[in-house]
């Protein structure tokens, strides 16, 4: 992953957010909150939306793939929900890239 790239955050099927990477990987291995303390890798994040009506993805795959073919299912739908989010940062002339 690159700075600016946008990760969809899902469980299963079910989209939660669509978040933009902003900052390098590190590594954190103090972390005392039993919530988060077993995620050692990781990236500092953006939330650009949260997906608050139950969409799924058609296609939901394992972790982390890159959506490279354009024809799939699943690359449309998380693209579609990307150029919602832009075109409303945009308008209320909010920057898109760190």
């Amino acid at each position: 992953m690159s700075i600016n790239d946008i990760v969809a955050i899902k469980n299963d099927a079910r989209l939660i957010a669509l978040v933009q990477i902003i900052g390098g990987a590190y590594e954190l291995h103090e972390d005392e909150d039993s919530k988060t303390k077993w995620i050692v890798h990781r990236r500092p994040i953006r939330v650009l939306d949260c997906e608050l009506w139950g969409e799924k993805l058609p296609q939901p795959r394992g972790t982390l793939e890159k959506g490279a073919n354009s024809d799939a299912d699943t690359t449309k739908v998380i693209k579609e929900w990307h150029e919602r989010v832009e075109e409303n940062l945009k308008k209320r002339e909010i920057p898109t890239s760190v």
